[in-house]
């Protein structure tokens, strides 16, 4: 581009003076090539001042020539020049090639490029970008929710969500149940953002459990799928949420939950005969209750009437009763009971769902 300015320059420069001069000369001349000689001198010097000339420094310095001049039946369309400059002196048809040989002012290019570059670079990241399908969609949704200002701002944030949790967020910010201020700081934050699909029920359960504070929410959802029984307090953990049960039905959960981790049975237990209690097991639940400080009634009951079917059955319904008044069963059945018929007895034998991997003890004094 540099370079046809040039050309297109120097052609000027012939056509609106040096033509004229030459012509000028030739009509005063005595020995045509010695005044072509000095024509050609003269000219030159007037080309290298022009090939000194930039206005954009693409190149260090050009240096322009006229390397042949041609007369009359010499002249032929086909020539290697840069420029040729055809005229008319009289009767005489000339022409001059001239030639130019740029030298490249590389610093000046490697600065010009980083311009462009740099200059591209911020219009790209300062340039509004048109919006995705999802962005679209969201402005949408969410212009009788939010306004002008909180839709824009989350409109770049809301991209980072996968499919599940984008259409999880346009169901709560729908609810109206939710604080707004609290599903927008979602937004931003990587203990949403990790969540999966079960996590994400947990947390909308979380987060009205906990009366609307999002920190203890997005805990309690980002909690390993445990079960913990801390043998000191007495309570449960549950994926990160706390319950506290009466004493008995506690540690009846927390015997199924000991012969699962130490694998008796598969963790299952067989019911009782209903005509005739288990001495074994009776004595090793009465031993465990008495280890945790448990009911001294029901430790009673055990060593004199020992462990009946009815019993088992009455504790399980009660755990479950218990846990469910707190999280939704579609939640917590993981952490129930499964059951099924012994084939050689045809009573019921039960287990927790939960494998000894997802089970945890606290304040253990002694394992039964």
């Amino acid at each position: 581009m540099a370079k046809y300015s040039l050309k297109q320059n120097i052609q000027t420069h012939f056509n609106s003076q040096i033509i004229k001069d030459i012509n000028d000369s030739l009509e005063s001349s005595y020995n045509d090539e010695e005044i072509k000689q000095f024509i050609i001198k003269s000219v030159n010097t007037l080309l290298s001042e022009i090939g000194n000339q930039s206005y954009f420094p693409v190149y260090s310095r050009c240096d322009i020539q006229i390397s042949q001049w041609l007369s009359a039946e010499h002249i032929t369309p086909e020539n290697n020049f840069d420029i040729s400059i055809n005229w008319r002196s009289g009767a005489t048809e000339h022409q001059l090639g001239v030639n130019i040989y740029c030298h490249y002012a590389w610093f000046t290019w490697i600065v010009w490029c980083l311009i462009f570059t740099s200059s591209f670079i911020v219009c790209f990241l300062f340039l509004p970008r048109p919006y995705s399908a999802r962005q679209q969609d969201w402005l949408k949704n969410g212009e009788n929710q939010l306004s002008s200002k909180q839709l824009k701002r989350s409109a770049f944030l809301i991209e980072q969500l996968s499919d599940t949790q984008y259409k999880w967020f346009l169901s709560a910010i729908s609810a109206k149940t939710w604080q707004q201020a609290d599903l927008l700081a979602c937004l931003g934050s990587s203990d949403f953002t990790s969540l999966g699909s079960e996590q994400l029920n947990w947390f909308a359960f979380s987060y009205f459990h906990y009366n609307k504070q999002l920190k203890p929410a997005l805990s309690a959802a980002n909690a390993k799928p445990s079960l913990i029984f801390d043998l000191k307090q007495k309570t449960i953990t549950v994926h990160g949420i706390t319950i506290a049960l009466p004493i008995t039905p506690f540690l009846y959960y927390f015997w199924y939950a000991q012969r699962r981790v130490k694998d008796i049975d598969n963790g299952w237990l067989l019911n009782p005969a209903n005509n005739k209690s288990s001495p074994q097991l009776s004595e090793s639940l009465a031993q465990l209750m008495q280890t945790y400080q448990g009911n001294t009634r029901a430790i009673n009951d055990l060593l004199q009437n020992g462990l009946t079917p009815k019993k088992l059955d009455q504790n399980r319904n009660r755990i479950k009763d218990e846990m469910l008044a707190i999280i939704p069963e579609t939640l917590v059945s993981h952490y129930l009971f499964e059951s099924k018929r012994d084939p050689k007895t045809a009573r019921f034998t039960c287990r927790l769902i939960l494998s000894e991997q997802n089970i945890e003890f606290k304040n253990l004094k002694e394992l039964i």
